[in-house]
């Protein structure tokens, strides 16, 4: 929203939408000297004779040493998103965090903010903006899953949902524990058989070092993925079809051997072109 040049909005108590029809009170604060003031505003509302959800304000200040003291502007009637369900929990690969929206109004989309402490500090872990569903008064589900967590860790979540004029509303927080893995594991790639690449997924139980080698049938080394240390978690590397050199290598069953202490455990990929 806009006000004077000379006003900026911070707050307000009660909410903007007050069935009694009570005065609205706006915590101002005055750019000449940098100092938080509390004033009454008397609102004026214009029935435009449609049913938009928009009110129409007029604020009033009630000092006499402020110029443009007195402006119009818009607020929307009503929560741009209603929410029903808003959740995290670890589900193995990361915190998959979901919320479901009863409606939305004019819901331009998402933002997802993560940080380690309550009242800490949150910052965005989405990479762009998740779209929502503009205006629909029909059920929305979103998930979001965080992947950079680190075991052990509590980690807190709040939902900001933007509308298209790019007011926006906080959610939450909601919170989960990356859980510790309990052990270490190989999963079977995916897709499988593949064409172009395939994903292949491990777990280490504890922080350790890890190799994954790759073979053909002879036995003969084609390509070492990685052999490194890793964070305690659910990892995934991605397997190009390509050797050592970064050359294609033929059609066929390819073994991947994966190896971290005396935890050793292979399986089998089909590549076909």
């Amino acid at each position: 929203m806009q006000l004077a040049p000379n006003l900026i909005f911070v707050s307000a108590s009660p909410a903007p939408v007050d069935p009694d029809s009570n005065p609205l009170e706006w915590s101002l604060e005055t750019l000449v000297m940098n100092e938080m003031r509390r004033v009454t505003v008397r609102t004026l509302v214009v029935d435009d004779g449609e049913a938009t959800g928009i009110i129409y304000l007029l604020t009033t200040t009630e000092e006499t040493d402020q110029t443009d003291n007195s402006y119009q502007y818009v607020l929307r009637d009503g929560l741009p998103v209603e929410l029903t369900e808003f959740i995290a929990h670890f589900n193995g690969r990361g915190v998959l965090v979901k919320w479901v929206t009863a409606s939305e109004t004019e819901n331009f989309g998402f933002q997802l903010f993560r940080a380690e402490e309550e009242q800490g500090r949150y910052e965005r872990i989405n990479p762009a903006i998740i779209e929502g569903a503009g205006t629909s008064s029909s059920e929305h589900s979103y998930e979001y899953l965080d992947t950079e967590v680190i075991a052990g860790t509590t980690y807190y979540y709040k939902l900001m949902d933007v509308d298209y004029s790019g007011q926006m509303a906080w959610h939450g927080p909601v919170t989960a524990v990356a859980n510790q893995p309990a052990a270490f594991a190989l999963s079977q790639n995916y897709p499988n058989p593949f064409n172009s690449q395939t994903r292949i997924r491990f777990t280490i139980g504890q922080p350790a070092h890890a190799e994954m080698t790759i073979f053909n049938q002879l036995g003969q080394k084609v390509r070492s993925l990685f052999a490194q240390e890793w964070p305690a978690g659910q990892h995934e590397v991605i397997w190009d079809g390509t050797d050592e050199y970064n050359l294609p290598v033929a059609s066929g069953l390819y073994i991947y051997l994966f190896r971290s202490g005396d935890y050793t455990e292979k399986k089998i990929m089909n590549l076909i072109k």
